[in-house]
């Protein structure tokens, strides 16, 4: 499985025609040519987020899909109320953000106790920075 993060701009107040193209095309075959198992939507003012989980697609398979008339109407159809975030954006590639950090719950250290009357506990840090809000 890979996560993408697509960001854009997004005209305010678009976010339900801009759910409704992708509803649209997610019932199509669109999803299963490119690969798409998950898909969601987010908005902060200007900024359209858009994290894709995707199974692990053929590079070819994929390049014909983004070939495809339903990607291509797809596209046409969200050009009306997204356009890129960088102004020089070429091509969907460069709308993709990169990821310097990643924390799974699998990835937690388990501690196990001596006793083996005693319960196994899972202890794991979630704490962030207190500058910043994330959580």
């Amino acid at each position: 499985m890979s996560r993408l993060l697509i960001v854009s701009r997004i005209i305010p107040g678009a976010e339900g025609r801009v759910a409704q193209i992708f509803a649209e095309s997610d019932a199509t075959e669109l999803p299963g040519l490119t690969g798409v198992t998950h898909r969601s939507l987010y908005c902060l003012h200007d900024l359209c987020v858009h994290l894709l989980e995707t199974s692990d697609v053929d590079p070819d398979a994929l390049a014909a899909a983004r070939n495809h008339p339903l990607f291509q109407q797809v596209n046409e159809r969200l050009s009306a109320h997204t356009s890129p975030y960088l102004p020089t954006w070429r091509s969907p590639r460069d709308a993709i953000a990169g990821c310097f950090y990643r924390w799974d719950a699998t990835d937690a250290p388990t501690a196990r106790a001596t006793n083996t009357d005693a319960p196994t506990t899972r202890t794991t840090s979630t704490e962030a920075p207190a500058a910043h809000p994330a959580g």
